[in-house]
């Protein structure tokens, strides 16, 4: 799997939701949302923290390195956005290193979660 793409997925589900949101279709709108919980649960939020660990514990520039904090917050504002649990062991040792960022959300899609459909 290729991360890119996997996100680039998740984006497209959520790009075809606008439309039943906008028209008021909710039980197509959640189908959507339903399909992007079932994907990243499946394939995402089982490998991605793993990937993000290795590019954050083994980038030789910060680009790399800055890269993969923006996959781990990516994973984690989808999370929260979509009112997901993300699994334990997502929790990095690198988030805790001085001068890492930390990605716990950023508090304003918190309130504003899909609730579950």
């Amino acid at each position: 799997d290729h991360i890119a793409l996997e996100f680039y997925f998740v984006a497209y589900l959520a790009a075809l939701a606008r439309e039943p949101l906008a028209s008021g279709n909710s039980d197509r709108f959640y189908e959507l949302i339903n399909a992007q919980r079932k994907f990243l649960s499946e394939h995402l939020f089982r490998w991605g923290h793993h990937w993000c660990d290795k590019v954050i514990g083994h980038a030789q520039t910060d680009l790399l390195r800055g890269l993969g904090y923006l996959a781990r917050g990516a994973l984690s504002e989808l999370a929260q956005v979509l009112a997901m649990k993300l699994p334990k062991k997502f929790a990095s040792p690198y988030q805790d290193k001085p001068g890492g960022p930390r990605f716990a959300g950023s508090g304003a899609t918190a309130s504003a979660g899909v609730p579950a459909g």
